[in-house]
């Protein structure tokens, strides 16, 4: 089930809620920890793939604790993203997450993950920093790092 909440668009399925999409083309997005669905409050626990693919005006993100999983292409060609915000609860980042994100110079990789996908930050051409900590385990083929 989708479910329209002010901006963005989140699906419900088997008791897990994410952030799966955008009502309008946002600026700056932060992500509720929960969002309520009928009577029920859920948990925000991850961004599906493709969520903000191609958001021309997106320059910033904040992620909640609530989110562990950042799946592929989520941030996909948005060229004026300058600032994401990632919590340590985040465990895995998807295959090509910041592919495309031309304006984004760093990028901190919190301590919780463990897994970095496929070409995360191919074409990120303005990418000078990235902090990657110990917890990888998996990093992903064709990092342009």
């Amino acid at each position: 089930m989708n479910v329209k909440k002010e901006i963005l668009v989140y699906t419900l399925s088997c008791n897990v809620v994410a952030v799966s999409g955008f009502t309008r083309e946002p600026v700056n997005v932060i992500i509720p920890s929960s969002v309520t669905i009928g009577t029920t409050n859920y948990n925000v626990t991850r961004i599906d793939d493709y969520a903000f693919n191609d958001c021309p005006t997106l320059t910033s993100v904040t992620i909640p604790n609530s989110v562990t999983s950042i799946c592929k292409n989520v941030f996909n060609n948005c060229k004026h993203l300058v600032s994401i915000t990632i919590p340590n609860s985040v465990i895995e980042i998807g295959d090509g997450t910041f592919k495309g994100c031309i304006s984004l110079t760093s990028n901190t990789i919190p301590n919780g993950v463990t897994i970095i996908g496929n070409d995360v930050f191919e074409n990120c051409t303005s990418l000078t920093s990235v902090t990657i900590p110990d917890s990888v385990t998996n990093i992903g083929d064709k990092q342009q790092l």
